[in-house]
């Protein structure tokens, strides 16, 4: 399958002197005010970062995967292993956390290629920090076609999904909003929606529809409350990966490319545009903005081959390498302070039965975190983030 700097305060005490006159004979002279009483200090309740990292592991001998997270390494299972299932992105909601992912538990399909199999359907689970075990899930479509939620967000009490279905075989781009789906398209020409963003009650989606009349092409996608804003032609093959909002201005990254070319990052504000790479095979799967600076993470090439791809990050002091690790893309991204989160996935060979091993890494400030799994030839990561829970 196939989804964020610091503050120094100081205060300053101002002592103003009065000086009043005593004599007791005049009966105009003032009486002193009184001293206002000290407005009550609010105690900081101290707060610990925890990371989740979502994604799925296999089920040894089954051919599919567990729905997993990571908490602070440690594995979690959200689903059973009875069927397929995996994560696609998260979100923290103070300290309640949404994943976006699928189980394949909807209408059996049987199409004479393949052996049978289910299609995926959509869901949403949700737990507090440190309550995991309890995590109710809520499934977002019924099943008919497979569905994939890519990314989730809250905003003023409602729980908003992005992502697509399949009906044909042109998809079409989705938002859900407290589990109710909104057709961004129409099916008619391809359109995936990867990222979503809220500000107040404004909700962003971000991703890529085909234009009719090029079906060549993709035009990258801002829709804004369900209206859609094109930020390229169509001439090219565009999509928006990531948005971000900073001082009022849209933030949105992604990736553009000639057709049968190679992709090159791109990074819009407020729909103009700005290369960060050359046509290196850029892919974008995160992007953070605080006070202007910008992080976007994703991977790229260094000599246009495939066995060169990277994770790296850029911001506007350039491109940074996460790792040395070949054949892995980065795969999300989470700021928390000083500290920058990516997640990446390696293709790191076969094994004697010429079964691919996909090996998930998550990176702090460059240095790998481990993780706890059980199957270690076959896991991946598709999404980072970072929640702050009261310290116990």
């Amino acid at each position: 399958m196939r989804r964020k700097m610091f503050f120094a305060a100081a205060l300053c005490c101002i002592v103003s002197a009065v000086t009043v006159s005593c004599g007791k004979d005049n009966p105009d002279t003032p009486e002193p005010e009184p001293t206002p009483e000290p407005e009550p200090e609010v105690p900081v309740t101290p707060k610990d970062t925890v990371v989740y990292a979502v994604g799925q592991e296999a089920v040894p001998g089954k051919g599919y995967y567990y729905a997993t997270i990571w908490k602070d390494g440690k594995r979690i299972l959200l689903s059973d292993g009875s069927y397929d299932a995996f994560c696609n992105g998260a979100y923290a909601d103070g300290e309640t956390i949404y994943i976006a992912g699928c189980e394949a538990t909807g209408d059996l399909v049987d199409d004479g290629y393949y052996e049978p199999y289910h299609q995926n359907v959509g869901v949403i689970w949700k737990f507090k920090a440190g309550e995991e075990d309890k995590a109710e899930k809520t499934v977002i479509s019924d099943g008919k076609y497979s569905t994939s939620p890519i990314a989730v967000t809250v905003a003023d009490g409602k729980v908003y999904a992005a992502g697509f279905d399949s009906p044909d075989y042109d998809r079409r781009a989705i938002l859900w909003t407290d589990g109710q789906p909104q057709y961004l398209t129409d099916g008619k020409t391809d359109a995936l929606a990867y990222c979503i963003y809220s500000d107040g009650k404004d909700v962003y989606v971000g991703g890529y529809v085909q234009p009719a009349s090029n079906k060549q092409g993709g035009i990258a996608t801002i829709w804004k409350n369900g209206v859609a804003q094109s930020l390229t032609s169509g001439n090219t093959v565009a999509k928006v990966n990531a948005i971000c909002i900073d001082g009022g201005k849209v933030y949105a990254a992604g990736s553009e490319k000639e057709s049968g070319g190679r992709w090159k990052g791109v990074l819009w504000i407020d729909g103009v545009a700005q290369d960060f790479t050359d046509y290196v095979g850029t892919e974008v799967t995160g992007l953070y903005v605080k006070d202007g600076e910008y992080v976007i993470e994703g991977n790229m090439t260094e000599t246009n081959s495939a066995k060169d791809i990277c994770p790296y990050i850029w911001t506007s002091a350039g491109a940074q390498k996460v790792a040395e690790t070949a054949l892995c893309q980065g795969v999300g991204l989470a700021v928390a302070g000083n500290d920058i989160y990516v997640a990446g996935n390696e293709v790191a060979g076969y094994d004697s039965e010429y079964n691919q091993i996909n090996i998930a890494h998550l990176w702090k400030n460059g240095v790998e975190q481990e993780l706890e799994v059980e199957y270690k030839n076959d896991f991946s990561l598709w999404g980072v983030i970072c929640a702050y829970v009261e310290k116990k």
